[in-house]
């Protein structure tokens, strides 16, 4: 699969999802949208592995569990404005 087909076919996926999740009420995005980018980041060891190592080079006084605590609240904050986004991707100009 070349490189512009999968940029495309990505495009796409978020267009259609920022569409659908963009239609949904505020207070139930809000809701979900943490909880799906903590399970996200439960499949994303990648990004996972690299939140921690920032964590650790930015908080180096705080225990794993501190910094655990800092990793789940910015995944609840990143899926509360992906809600917010996908609402304000879908509203008339």
């Amino acid at each position: 699969m070349s490189n512009r087909f999968r940029d495309d076919l990505l495009y796409q996926a978020v267009r259609f999802v920022f569409g659908v999740w963009g239609r949904l009420p505020l207070a139930f995005s809000r809701f979900v949208g943490p909880l799906l980018s903590r399970t996200a980041l439960l499949f994303l060891k990648r990004e996972r592995t690299r939140m921690k190592r920032h964590l650790e080079i930015a908080f180096p006084e705080l225990d794993s569990v501190q910094r655990r605590r800092i990793q789940r609240g910015c995944a609840n904050h990143l899926g509360r404005q992906l809600a917010e986004v996908c609402l304000l991707y879908t509203s008339p100009s």
